[in-house]
Order: C-alpha cells, then structure tokens, then sequence
C-alpha cells in the first residue's frame, strides 16, 4: 500500500477527501486481527494520514465511528423464507420480535 492519499488541503469534496480513511479504517475493523497487528495498522493509517496533512486526532473519532457502526450491522441478521402458503407467514411470525428480520423468495421463474 502507497501513503499517497488525497491531501487534506487538496480541492475535493470532503467524501472524496476521507474515502481513502474510511477504507482503511474498515479493512482494519473487518480484518480478524489480534491486538498487536491491529495496533501495527492503526499507526501506518496514522502515518499515511500525517503525511498527507491530515489532522491525526480525527483518527480516534473515525475509528470509533466505524466500530459502532460495523456493531449495529451485526445486530440485525436476515433470513429467507421461500414462501409457500399461509404457513410460510405462520412461521415467520415466530420471529417478530427477534433481532432476525425475514425475507421472502419463490419458487416461480421467469422462463
């Protein structure tokens, strides 16, 4: 991976500007890493950001962020009903009030 990002006092709109952050941050978050490794690419990403003019402090913020929403991403599950009858909405209704949301599929094809 290069430390070239778009600079933070570069002519882009604000997305573009923290997209190549953004990116970093959750490969990161979404990588099993231990503790070590974890801090390893913590620093490069703060590194990369010095580099090129970043405010480092915005780090702690984004990180965080990015965590709170990778768990609320976990939180909701889905599962997928072929629905038959009546009896595929009999079933589902067992999960109304579970963290699991249902969705619906058919058999039907369009040939």
């Amino acid at each position: 991976m290069t430390d070239t990002i778009i600079p933070s006092d570069s002519c882009h709109p604000p997305k573009h500007i923290y997209a190549a952050i953004h990116y970093m941050i959750n490969r990161m978050n979404t990588y099993q890493l231990n503790k070590s490794n974890k801090q390893q690419e913590y620093n490069i990403i703060k590194q990369i950001m010095y580099n090129n003019k970043y405010d480092t402090v915005i780090l702690n913020n984004l990180s965080k962020t990015k965590q709170i929403a990778k768990q609320e991403n976990n939180i909701n599950k889905w599962a997928k009903f072929t629905y038959v009858h009546k009896q595929t909405k009999f079933i589902t209704k067992l999960f109304k009030n579970s963290a699991i949301k249902i969705s619906y599929t058919t058999n039907k094809k369009i040939s």
